[in-house]
């Protein structure tokens, strides 16, 4: 019984380290193919779980900087260990950015205390029961593009307070790491119907 639940939760560990390079990936970073591709066994053997990790964008993704995974290892997070565990790794590696993966859901204030007084870093939080699944891959979920060149919108006569709007909050928003003002373009899986969105 015991070594089904460490199966389980192994299972869980990979399947979480897949939706992060998958998301990666999606988002423009340089992912080995090797690690999309991984299976379970590969991944216990080459894999050690829970290190910090650095990614780099892509060729051509100018739009992004480098970025940092950090793993939580505490229950309990706060503004101390971002301070003296999250951020010295990051100004050490030179990043711009973190994602900070959490072993549990954290309360909104507990959010605020984390990321005040931090400005010149890019932070997200994701939780590990956040990233077991890879919500993308539902047939009802669009695909999803970042516009950088909003010109066409004057073509149309079009602005930004008209288009649908759709909150940083959202799970797919915050999937791809859109940020407040940028435009994105869906895709509809069924019919290609397109879409924009204005993200606020």
């Amino acid at each position: 019984m015991e070594q089904n639940h460490c199966d389980e939760e192994f299972f869980d560990i990979f399947r979480m380290y897949k939706t992060i390079w998958e998301m990666l990936t999606d988002r423009g970073y340089d992912i080995n193919d090797s690690f999309l591709k991984m299976n379970m066994d590969d991944f216990k053997k080459n894999i050690k779980i829970y290190d910090n990790l650095i990614y780099q964008p892509k060729n051509g993704h100018n739009h992004l900087n480098k970025l940092c995974i950090f793993f939580c290892k505490e229950d309990n997070v706060g503004a101390k260990l971002i301070q003296q565990e999250f951020l010295p790794y990051v100004n050490e590696n030179n990043c711009k950015q973190g994602i900070i993966i959490l072993k549990k859901t954290i309360t909104t204030q507990a959010k605020k205390n984390i990321l005040e007084n931090i400005s010149d870093i890019r932070i997200e939080l994701f939780t590990r029961d956040e990233l077991l699944v890879n919500i993308t891959k539902n047939f009802l979920v669009p695909r999803f593009f970042l516009i950088e060149d909003k010109n066409f919108l004057k073509q149309y006569n079009i602005s930004e307070s008209q288009l649908p709007r759709t909150n940083t909050n959202d799970p797919i928003i915050r999937y791809f790491g859109f940020k407040k003002g940028q435009l994105v373009k869906t895709i509809n899986k069924l019919d290609n119907t397109i879409n924009y969105r204005y993200v606020v």
